[in-house]
């Protein structure tokens, strides 16, 4: 079985994902984050820490270690549909450019995570029924989790 890390583990989808992973029997590292509730959302500079710089941060510290020695390296990293360059719709545009960059991130760590057998990628969990979500929402958490696993299962190098 392969070894996860998962961030964001306390609701939503971070919870599906490390219900659904545990009950396949995988190994999974769940390190806690702080809520983010209080993040005014001009406050740039601290939502690219959250979104980017973090998630940056726990790559770094876990790929030195546990992920590399893991048979199997897999990171996901949450993405938004928001921050899609060929998207021209409107509002929350500090949370629009942090996702945007961090999907240039996960692209760029693709190529130098490679050599030591660990795969990365930047994935939409889709319009999930979450504290966040809005009215509308498309799917429950489980679903979104188990299909975010499936894609980290089938994901090559």
């Amino acid at each position: 079985m392969a070894a996860y890390l998962v961030t964001g583990v306390n609701r939503g989808i971070g919870c599906a994902l490390v219900e659904s992973l545990l009950a396949r029997g995988h190994s999974v590292f769940g390190p806690r984050t702080q809520e983010l509730a209080d993040f005014e959302p001009d406050d740039f500079l601290d939502l690219l820490n959250a979104n980017v710089v973090g998630p940056w941060r726990v790559l770094c510290g876990f790929c030195k270690g546990l992920v590399k020695r893991a048979s199997q390296g897999r990171v996901l990293m949450i993405w938004s549909g928001m921050g899609r360059f060929s998207s021209s719709s409107q509002g929350a545009p500090a949370y629009r450019a942090s996702k945007a960059a961090l999907n240039k991130l996960v692209q760029t760590f693709a190529h130098d995570l490679k050599r030591d057998g660990i795969a990365i990628v930047a994935c939409h969990p889709g319009w999930v029924r979450t504290d966040m979500g809005r009215a509308g929402t498309l799917i429950d958490a489980k679903v979104s989790a188990d299909g975010l696993i499936q894609l980290a299962e089938d994901l090559p190098l």
